[in-house]
């Protein structure tokens, strides 16, 4: 969890990488914007909305193989390099995307796992909240990162946003998870006051090499460990920053 405001953070086990799911798309959805950004894209912005906008909110895999395509100019592997790139370029040398998650069969650049560390991606997410992340000359890609982020569909926003009252506030996020052994459930996003009062970035990852879980299991058991977590992040700021 980061204090955008005054770079406050706190962290349990943050630097280790993990089992991201489909919140490794998070770093695909960012390096869309990145080429965008640079006006290095293979594909304009009206082309890859749609499909990014989808990827993210509704955390489509079928559809984030497209948008890795479409970074990489219809290669999946020229598109994982670029986004291994950007990760690299923002400081993230734990995290690494191995392949579009749920189509490693397709394409895998090591045969592993995707790879994500929590304290990077929120370093990351920091940056886009105080618009540092991309360029905003003449258009401010870090609003429109966080626009892509926003307006997930109702059945996922049951971890970061979860009990986070949204006449209050408003969460733009990636959730992920892969039921059975390994399992793994995760959301990470960005947390705004709609009075403007504070603004944080918040990360949760759970992972458990031993025991398949189900995917209710995942939902009811650490999804919803994530969920008291972040209504406790959530009142914390409101304590910090009152009225």
């Amino acid at each position: 969890i980061t204090d955008v405001k005054t770079k406050e953070t706190i962290d349990v086990s943050g630097h280790r990488p993990q089992l991201p799911g489909c919140v490794a798309n998070l770093a695909c959805a960012l390096t869309a914007v990145s080429e965008l950004s640079k006006n290095k894209a293979l594909f304009t912005k009206d082309d890859i909305e749609p499909d990014l906008t989808i990827m993210v909110r509704h955390s489509n895999p079928s559809v984030g193989v497209r948008v890795v395509e479409a970074i990489g100019g219809g290669s999946i592997e020229e598109g994982v390099n670029k986004i291994n790139a950007s990760m690299k370029e923002w400081g993230m040398n734990k995290s690494f995307y191995d392949h579009p998650p749920a189509f490693d069969t397709t394409y895998s650049a090591n045969g592993n796992s995707n790879q994500m560390a929590a304290s990077e991606i929120n370093s990351v997410l920091t940056r886009v909240a105080n618009s540092q992340l991309f360029d905003k000359k003449d258009f401010d890609w870090n609003v429109y990162a966080l626009w892509v982020m926003s307006k997930n569909k109702a059945g996922l926003n049951f971890m970061i946003p979860g009990q986070i009252p949204e006449n209050d506030a408003e969460v733009f996020h990636k959730v992920g998870w892969v039921p059975g052994q390994p399992n793994t459930i995760n959301d990470s996003g960005v947390v705004s006051s709609l009075d403007h009062r504070f603004l944080y970035t918040i990360t949760f990852m759970h992972q458990n090499y031993e025991t398949a879980v189900d995917e209710n299991s995942l939902f009811y058991g650490p999804g919803n460990f994530g969920s008291k977590l972040s209504k406790i992040a959530y009142d914390t700021f409101t304590q910090k920053y009152p009225i």
